[in-house]
């Protein structure tokens, strides 16, 4: 039987190939209606900052939040330990305790 981190990886694989179709379907779909109604659109060079650069900002804030979170929840865990020691097998062997 796979492991839990096996289990998700998988799962995570086969979403990401469902999804990927769908991603590229809709990118042609963008660029398609951009090309056409582009050729409307007037130059104004008025946007004060880049697209991508709202992009890149934004997607790095996201990732500090995630690492951070993670952090959080590997701390949290930690902290449980004296209580989900009990309750999780381990790979750690346990110490015997001598029959009275």
């Amino acid at each position: 039987m796979p492991g839990y981190k096996q289990l998700t990886q998988e799962i995570s694989e086969q979403v990401t190939a469902a999804i990927k179709p769908l991603q590229d379907l809709s990118i042609d779909i963008v660029s398609s209606i951009a090309e056409n109604v582009g050729e409307y659109v007037p130059s104004l060079n008025v946007a004060p900052v880049a697209p991508e650069e709202v992009v890149d900002a934004n997607f790095g804030l996201a990732e500090t939040f995630l690492a951070n979170s993670k952090s959080y929840a590997a701390r949290v865990l930690k902290a449980l330990e004296p209580i989900t020691g009990k309750l999780v097998e381990t790979s750690k062997p346990k110490s015997k305790v001598a029959a009275a």
